[in-house]
């Protein structure tokens, strides 16, 4: 769809006009966008990058110049340009491979925030993985420092990019009796790094009062004991289950992380609950 403009000189009548032209902006880096900038404002642009830097001697640029603006050269460089302009006529569009928004994002976020750079180089998205907040961070900072960036401090910003990225939980679990915090859903893409960090089939998740990092993982203990054949009521963590006895046992409820109780039982004997 076409549309017009009505611009008008200081004191004078307006005027209708198809603008055709295009902004052109010349800049040594790229500005800096918002995490959450929508795909369409990267549709809009294409990135010409001059990738050579010249001595700085007049001599050697006239000389430049002068072997850049030969008559061959010039008409090469405009046969060129009328090649282009075919093309943009007959497509009505700049030429564009299908992803360069991607691609122009993916550049635009590296030059501009040295955290997007650093997570989307060193960390992937894994359902089954698991870093330690104090580990990531630690060693953002020591590349911060190598690539000659200023320090700094605050991580909320850095935790949410986390969250944006790979859409990691944070949660707090207990590794050998200790608690942690830690990121679920990631992993560092260098094997060795993810060696050193915990396995989400080794952590306890923290509880309120429930937990007992001496159980296997994510084992919950309940110390109460229950009349044989009784029936009962059990709630967890917002979950209900109903359950019935046939001994006097120490109850055992399994968590599955996901706020559904499965199994129960006494000692050795786990019973299915439907």
């Amino acid at each position: 769809m076409e549309t017009s403009s009505k611009p008008r000189g200081k004191h004078r009548d307006s005027f209708s006009f198809q603008p055709y032209c295009k902004l052109v902006f010349s800049t040594n880096k790229l500005p800096p966008v918002r995490d959450d900038e929508v795909d369409a404002f990267f549709k809009r642009w294409l990135i010409v990058e001059f990738p050579y830097q010249f001595e700085d001697d007049p001599g050697k640029r006239k000389e430049i110049l002068e072997s850049c603006t030969t008559d061959e050269e010039k008409s090469g460089i405009l046969n060129w340009a009328l090649e282009g302009l075919r093309r943009l006529l007959r497509t009505g569009k700049f030429t564009a491979d299908e992803g360069d928004s991607a691609k122009i994002r993916d550049r635009w976020m590296r030059e501009t925030n040295p955290a997007y750079d650093f997570l989307t180089t060193h960390v992937e998205r894994d359902p089954t993985g698991a870093i330690m907040k104090k580990n990531l961070w630690t060693r953002y900072l020591t590349w911060r420092e190598e690539q000659g960036l200023p320090t700094i401090e605050r991580q909320n910003e850095f935790s949410q990019l986390v969250q944006a990225l790979f859409r990691a939980e944070s949660k707090r679990v207990r590794i050998q009796g200790e608690l942690h915090h830690v990121w679920v859903g990631i992993r560092w893409k260098e094997q060795e790094k993810q060696d050193q960090e915990p396995s989400t089939s080794t952590t306890t998740p923290a509880t309120n009062g429930w937990g007992n990092p001496n159980k296997q993982p994510v084992m919950c203990q309940c110390s109460m004991l229950f009349h044989p054949l009784s029936f009962f009521r059990l709630e967890h963590r917002g979950t209900v289950g109903y359950f019935s006895c046939d001994s006097y046992i120490s109850l055992l409820v399994f968590d599955t992380c996901c706020s559904t109780l499965k199994n129960v039982g006494g000692w050795n004997t786990p019973k299915k609950m439907r």
